[in-house]
């Protein structure tokens, strides 16, 4: 246990609450490990046996650790097929102190990670919970007066508005439901109506925005949720909407734009040797590769949309970047720089 990584830990303390509530399930006694394997179940795939195995032997190490007890409280009963607590008093969930240290910084992480998004609508609904879990957790420090808030900060998330509509985005995507839309066009200041297919939710940069398509203008749009002004179900049937891959549609794109009416090109960016890890670990495109490596540079190519996003990103690495391609780009930032120059010496 003491080698695994958070992640890990906190993935496997939700499944051994998982087989504590199935072996207590009064309704459905002796679960068997394949019952097991599927209540444990995330986004329909299924843990390993053997995970199964290593999360029953946990529970029984910390029963025997924590009672001072030489046999399993969890086992096999061979007659019902199925596994059952020899303790019947035994709760996962009401023993204080049963799990380990590493286990409990992992659901303390996991917990603060939680209350940054507390303010969606989906997150909202568990609220109470929530709030049992957090202080349930954060128990020991509260009483000492400290929490992650004194030794650790997270990236600031706050609600810019619009998320009140991602649970109905959500049910309609998943229902592949034509919606009515009333949206605020930035570009004419002016509220429309739309007939959408919803397709898929990004977020980007602290704001959410919708991919939908547009059933009459036949394409697909980006709409920011917080200038939606209204939604509801529409009836309308349109033949031959295209299907969406989130994959294949942002393949080239560096934000949340997708630039349709362009085609990708291919990005050659020269960089400082110095600045590799850099780029490995906080990469320019999703795309990139390395192509060239010399002693003192490399050469970081890729393909993709040319615009706002890309031009941002490119102006994070001056001076130490230098664009090779296209040479419509190249000359293109070289104007920028001259512009700014020319207002920073004028």
């Amino acid at each position: 246990m003491k080698n695994m990584e958070s992640s890990q830990l906190r993935d496997q303390y939700k499944r051994m609450l998982l087989i504590d509530k199935a072996v207590r399930n009064e309704f459905n006694k002796y679960p068997s490990k394949d019952l097991l394997r599927e209540q444990c179940a995330v986004d329909g795939v299924q843990p390993s046996v053997s995970s199964i195995e290593k999360d029953i032997k946990q529970i029984n190490d910390l029963y025997k650790e924590r009672f001072s007890k030489s046999e399993d409280v969890l086992k096999y009963n061979r007659q019902n097929k199925g596994y059952e607590y020899l303790d019947k008093d035994f709760s996962l969930t009401q023993q204080e102190n049963l799990i380990n240290d590493e286990q409990l910084e992992a659901l303390k992480l996991s917990a603060a990670t939680l209350k940054q998004y507390a303010y969606l609508p989906f997150i909202q609904e568990f609220e109470v919970a929530m709030d049992k879990i957090f202080d349930s957790v954060y128990a020991s420090e509260y009483k000492g007066g400290k929490d992650y808030a004194s030794f650790m900060e997270f990236e600031f998330t706050k609600d810019n508005g619009g998320t009140q509509y991602l649970s109905s985005l959500l049910a309609a995507i998943k229902a592949h439901q034509n919606l009515g839309l009333k949206y605020h066009s930035r570009s004419s200041g002016e509220v429309k109506s739309y007939v959408i297919r919803p397709y898929y939710l990004k977020q980007y940069r602290g704001h959410w925005y919708l991919l939908a398509y547009d059933c009459l203008a036949k394409k697909i749009k980006n709409y920011a949720l917080s200038r939606i002004q209204a939604l509801s179900a529409s009836e309308q049937v349109f033949a031959n909407i295209p299907t969406f891959k989130s994959d294949d549609f942002f393949k080239y794109a560096l934000g949340i734009y997708v630039y349709e009416e362009d085609e990708a090109e291919f990005i050659s960016l020269k960089f400082p040797k110095t600045y590799l890890s850099y780029v490995q670990n906080w990469p320019v495109h999703k795309q990139q590769y390395v192509d060239e490596q010399k002693d003192d540079y490399f050469i970081l190519k890729f393909w993709s949309y040319v615009g706002p996003d890309l031009y941002e990103k490119i102006y994070s690495y001056i001076p130490f970047v230098e664009v090779l391609e296209p040479l419509s780009l190249r000359n293109e930032i070289a104007d920028k720089l001259k512009e700014a120059l020319k207002k920073h010496t004028s």
